[in-house]
């Protein structure tokens, strides 16, 4: 069997004798460079889809090619892309003779197509075996940290940075050792140093990238350590430090402890807090500096390592609140940006405990956010005016401010405060993006995009400012825009059901309802109590004639959601459909009860009410319908004019809306 290469493709896998595939129709490339055959995908990133295959050349040794798949509208972005890809095949050249780092077999460009192929490690990645028998004991972690310590020392030490470690790129071979993967955001030391001067680009993965790299850009190898720690919080808790991050921020790497559910000893936990410690200086300063500590500790009672696990696997995404979303939109309120909050109170010599103005501001800044994650927007505003009354320098209080009144509907005040954030550094990526989702408030959707550009330049891995910009494209009816912004969301994060549910609506309006009910299921899949979500495959269900799933979907959003008002116009016109007059009335009351102004359930009760032959209510509801549309500057004014018109000749007859 041979693989097509089309990233999109839904069945990839052909017969040899295939020359175009099956499912797409993309022309089978038997060999790539006359050498390596492809035979079946084996991950998706965002810059680029792995697969395996067979090196011709090696009586078909498994090897694994990967193909940059990232596709940009931007030059500047898509040339950003292909520099990561082949700064990932110098890495790999350079660090290859390690034996824990895949060696590089081939760079090169087919077509117009750029390939990487590298050793194949026959083995499980850490996330696989996490999923696989649950949560990891403290000799297995040992054993991680003993194989992975000396990796990142050797690359240290050749001026390397990793920049994404996390346990999707820890791998564990058959023979038990484990292996450092995925070089593509790797950055030499030499380039960082000269960033400082401005800010580089920001990379990595949320929860496990360091706070400086995610919210400044400074990669340095003690932040590859936090990376190291965050893996192993992971591994022992089964909880994702990605999702703890937007619920959060950096946080939860101060009381870590209380997600582990079973007990560790005080060395393995001293390790971990200095690995997580939010301000770099108080980290480790090297990988060598953590081994000598972890040798230091004393020996464990005999534990099995890599077995299944007696502890529950829990999910800790089903446990957070979810995000508060604005309308449709994604409107991620962005990780909000807590760098630089470390120790609270100094000690003199004499043991007087004495506190500075600036480590109140702190203080104040992190009681103001854990006010803001409960809900108390304006506690948390009058702990950040108090913070920002002593550092008025800090930019970080402004857009923490900025959030908490964006929270309150207050986007003018929000905009201002996010404009101050930015005059005091103008490199951070997550202020540029909710100023843009402020903007996107004010329905200035192209400034908005300006600000969404901005963030995308400081960090081409922000996947909720890429399904946000799609979200003000798609309100400038750029739908192919928006879609394209999507897709690359999805391709960075797979799991963002808001993107997957506003990506369906795009696709909806764009005719494709097929594509459109797809997302809408996939959505539901990852949230599976969103009534949006239910309401739009509704619509798109009523499109492909599916009458019963239509109602059905209709019944289940206003069961999850009782004041969701287009659900009960769709519904009431789902019943005018079937001939239940009496039931599409009382829907649309409802809908006129729960918002006076709707015009469309004016316009469609209408219809209802002529059914009835109540001509002189069928009337005043088409005249209230064409009054609203014309406050509104709605061409659908005409439309319920013409009823009017209709009715008032008498010459009425039963039309569909």
């Amino acid at each position: 069997m041979v693989c097509c290469l089309n990233p999109d493709c839904k069945k990839p896998i052909n017969p040899d004798s295939h020359k175009f595939c099956q499912q797409c129709g993309t022309p089978i490339v038997a060999l790539l460079r006359d050498r390596f055959k492809v035979i079946k995908p084996l991950g998706r990133g965002g810059f680029g889809n792995t697969y395996l295959a067979e090196d011709a050349d090696r009586l078909n040794e498994r090897c694994v090619v990967k193909k940059l798949t990232y596709q940009a509208k931007e030059a500047w972005e898509q040339q950003k892309a292909i520099d990561m890809f082949a700064s990932e095949a110098q890495q790999l050249k350079q660090l290859g003779s390690h034996p824990q780092i895949p060696k590089l077999t081939a760079y090169f460009q087919e077509g117009q197509s750029l390939y990487l192929v590298q050793q194949y490690v026959d083995g499980l990645n850490l996330i696989e075996l996490l999923e696989k028998n649950g949560a990891f004991n403290e000799a297995q972690i040992r054993q991680v940290l003993l194989d992975v310590l000396p990796v990142l020392q050797s690359l240290h030490d050749q001026g390397v940075i990793h920049r994404d470690l996390k346990p999707d790129n820890i791998m564990r071979r058959q023979d038990g050792q484990h292996v450092l993967i995925d070089f593509g955001v790797a950055k030499l030391l030499k380039q960082t140093a000269m960033a400082h001067a401005g800010v580089g680009t920001i990379v990595g993965s949320p929860g496990y990238a360091s706070p400086e790299q995610i919210q400044r850009g400074r990669a340095t190898p003690v932040g590859d350590l936090y990376g190291l720690g965050s893996s192993c919080f992971h591994l022992l808790s089964h909880v994702s430090p990605y999702h703890l991050s937007l619920e959060f921020n950096y946080l939860w790497s101060q009381n870590w402890q209380q997600y582990i559910s079973h007990s560790l000893s005080p060395e393995l936990c001293a390790i971990l807090d200095k690995l997580l410690q939010i301000e770099p200086v108080h980290r480790y300063q090297s990988a060598n500096d953590v081994l000598q500590d972890l040798r230091d500790a004393p020996a464990l009672p005999q534990q099995k390592a890599f077995v299944q696990s007696t502890q529950p696997q829990i999910s800790w995404w089903s446990q957070v609140p979810r995000k508060v979303w604005v309308g449709t939109a994604i409107a991620t309120l962005g990780i909000a940006s807590l760098v630089g909050v470390g120790m609270l109170v100094s000690t003199r010599g004499d043991n007087t405990a004495t506190i500075s103005p600036d480590q109140q501001a702190e203080a104040l800044l992190r009681q103001g956010y854990a006010k803001y994650r409960k809900g108390d927007y304006q506690g948390a505003i009058a702990d950040y005016n108090e913070s920002i009354r002593l550092n008025s320098d800090s930019a970080d209080a402004f857009n923490e401010r900025g959030l908490a009144k964006y929270s309150l509907g207050d986007y003018d005040a929000a905009l201002t405060d996010y404009n101050h954030s930015l005059d005091l550094d103008d490199q951070q990526a997550d202020a540029y993006g909710n100023r843009g989702l402020a903007k996107h408030a004010l329905r200035d959707y192209r400034a908005a995009i300006e600000d969404y550009d901005q963030a995308l330049r400081l960090n081409p891995q922000y996947a909720y400012v890429y399904g946000n910009r799609g979200l003000s494209k798609y309100n400038l009816k750029d739908l192919g825009g928006a879609i394209a912004d999507f897709d690359q969301a999805l391709r960075l994060n797979s799991n963002l059901a808001d993107v997957l549910r506003n990506r369906g609506r795009a696709q909806y309006d764009s005719g494709h309802y097929q594509a459109a009910l797809e997302d809408y299921d996939a959505a539901l899949r990852i949230d599976a109590d969103n009534a949006t979500a239910y309401n739009g495959r509704a619509h798109t269900k009523g499109k492909l004639g599916d009458r019963q799933g239509q109602l059905d979907d209709l019944d289940k959003a206003l069961e999850l959601d009782p004041k969701l008002v287009d659900a009960y116009n769709s519904r009431g016109l789902a019943k005018y459909q079937r001939k239940d007059y009496p039931g599409a009335l009382q829907d649309y009351d409802s809908a006129l009860r729960l918002d006076p102004k709707y015009a469309v359930a004016y316009y469609n009760r209408g219809f209802v009410k002529e059914v009835q032959n109540e001509i002189d209510a069928a009337r005043a509801d088409f005249q209230r319908a064409a009054d609203l549309y014309q406050q509104k500057g709605d061409q659908r004014q005409q439309d319920a004019l013409r009823e009017l018109r209709r009715l008032q000749s008498a010459d009425a007859k039963q039309v569909g809306n």
